[in-house]
């Protein structure tokens, strides 16, 4: 098989002193680090991080239960897609700063139980997850950004191959916001060429 077609199934502190009288003729040795002694500007700071905004609420978009088609091209982007059906729930947790998906159905005909978490990083200014499944023991981390008509979260991250070897290998993970009813989650393959879909998971919100 192709590497293609199986990209599925994933201070030191150096320290010198030289005595006291180093330290009189040294003074910036002293410095204080930056934001010390302002306890006001680090709690600003600390709340600024902490607090969910807009990018949240885009997240509370997925809550709910979901009913899923899960479309995987085990054989490239030219052959048919093995196709499997899913359920999922999705809820905000710790205060409304992370999203949380269970998810369960079956991937090839063994079943399958997935746990995702996606957030939006205040510091970083960007959207970043990660995901654990019973197809697995890694865990897979991403992170990205949203588009301008914030429809699409794209984030790139990496995965292990355990039939090719490659380690590190990158992904693109992208969660497109079809109506308030629906969206998709695809993984693209974007190393080998031209990039293709490797899995897409299709969510319909349950009646």
């Amino acid at each position: 098989m192709t590497k293609r077609s199986n990209s599925v199934l994933g201070f030191v502190v150096l320290a010198a002193g030289c005595g006291v009288a180093a330290w009189a003729v040294q003074p910036e040795a002293k410095k204080d680090p930056p934001g010390a002694g302002n306890e006001q500007a680090m709690m600003e700071a600390w709340t600024k991080a902490m607090t969910p905004g807009k990018n949240h609420e885009l997240l509370k978009r997925m809550n709910g239960e979901w009913t899923t088609t899960m479309k995987a091209y085990m054989g490239g982007p030219d052959q048919e897609p093995m196709t499997s059906t899913g359920k999922a729930t999705i809820s905000s947790i710790l205060g409304g700063r992370y999203s949380k998906q269970d998810y369960s159905g079956n991937m090839m005909g063994t079943e399958f139980q997935g746990l995702g978490i996606t957030g939006y990083d205040n510091i970083r200014k960007l959207f970043v997850g990660s995901w654990v499944d019973s197809t697995g023991t890694g865990i897979l981390t991403m992170s990205g950004a949203l588009s301008p008509d914030e429809k699409m979260i794209t984030m790139f991250g990496e995965m292990n191959e355990p039939m090719t070897g490659e380690m590190g290998k990158t992904v693109k993970w992208v969660t497109e916001f079809k109506s308030a009813d629906s969206f998709t989650f695809t993984a693209y393959e974007v190393l080998y060429g031209k990039e293709f879909v490797a899995f897409q998971i299709e969510y319909t919100r349950a009646k």
